[in-house]
């Protein structure tokens, strides 16, 4: 867990406050399926950008807590 929030400060501190559904799945350690599934039951916040799912890290880091 340790590693994984600082993996998330980098994100933020390289200027990326959104990640793909690919990201997520990848620190989730789940496929991207799972994570869409979370996104559609509502779970996991996200934004439709030009036919894609951008997640922000400040929800992705709430959804993973509230696991």
């Amino acid at each position: 867990m340790r590693e994984r929030k600082r993996n998330i400060v980098i994100e933020i501190m390289a200027g990326r406050n959104y990640l793909t559904t690919k990201d997520n799945a990848k620190r989730m350690s789940v496929g991207v399926p799972t994570v869409r599934r979370h996104i559609h039951s509502g779970e996991l916040q996200a934004k439709r950008v030009k036919g894609t799912y951008r997640i922000a890290i400040v929800d992705f880091e709430r959804f993973m807590f509230d696991q």
